[in-house]
């Protein structure tokens, strides 16, 4: 029998202030022994009062997945996505392509998959 290794969990606070804070124990997760990803399952919290949203794209890559738009005073939006070994940015989509950009603006945060030695 093969037992899945339980997901990673990861809360991500965002608010208005242009902050998107990654609880700071997750800025890096480790691939258990023998396997080859990590599941990360990610809760956001919206403690502004603007909708915004998180995002995970693997650094230079395209989208992987998004929690939707959060609105302030609403449950907290969540995913969860595999990943391979590497670097991702968290990032709020809300603006993108404008000057107004969240993402811009500083909504990020950066995290780091590593394979267990």
């Amino acid at each position: 029998m093969v037992l899945a290794a339980p997901p990673a969990r990861a809360l991500v606070t965002v608010d208005d202030r242009t902050r998107m804070r990654l609880d700071a124990s997750r800025h890096r997760l480790r691939v258990a022994r023998g396997r080859k990803t990590i599941v990360l399952r990610l809760e956001a919290v919206n403690r502004g009062g603007d909708p915004h949203d998180v995002a995970i794209r693997r650094a230079g890559g395209r989208r992987l997945a998004t929690t939707g738009v959060i609105r302030p005073g609403t449950k907290p939006g969540t995913f969860r996505v595999r990943l391979k070994p590497g670097r991702y940015v968290l990032y709020c989509t809300i603006g993108a392509g404008t000057s107004r950009s969240h993402e811009r603006l500083g909504m990020r945060d950066t995290l780091k998959v590593v394979r267990r030695a």
